[in-house]
């Protein structure tokens, strides 16, 4: 019996080992690309549309003249897979970068933000707020 015990104990260790390692390699990747991690509490609007700008430049979008008012829809004009597969990417990679759930941000594979200043305001705000849930979840204990 101490076997199976001892056993269970190793594969519950190795779990969390690769949990860690998996959150380190998405920690990395998105501090290397964007400069943002699970911190959209803590970002200003600008700051969190200089995330935006850097998304849309990684996958080729000229963000040379967006601004706050830009449309959400507005990278679609320059590429025509906007609609199909990068908006949807565009709303994962949020979602994943901010530990945010898909409903905070999208509802019916459409942005519940009609400009990127009110999406980086949406952002912002679905963070604070989950994070308070968790102060108060951890001040009930």
């Amino acid at each position: 019996m101490n076997f199976m015990i001892n056993l269970k104990l190793k594969y519950s260790r190795f779990r969390e080992r690769m949990r860690t390692n998996k959150d380190k390699k998405w920690r990395k990747y998105y501090l290397d690309h964007y400069g943002a991690y699970h911190n959209a509490d803590q970002l200003s609007r600008d700051e969190m549309l200089e995330v935006f700008w850097k998304m849309l430049k990684y996958y080729g979008y000229d963000v040379f003249n967006f601004d706050a008012n830009t449309n959400v829809h507005a990278p679609g004009k320059q590429l025509d897979d906007w609609e199909e597969l990068e908006g949807e990417g565009f709303i994962i990679e949020l979602t994943q970068m901010f530990d945010l759930k898909r409903d905070d941000i999208a509802g019916n594979r459409v942005m519940l933000a009609k400009t990127f200043g009110e999406l980086a305001d949406l952002v912002i705000k679905k963070a604070k707020e989950k994070k308070q849930k968790q102060v108060e979840k951890e001040m009930a204990k």
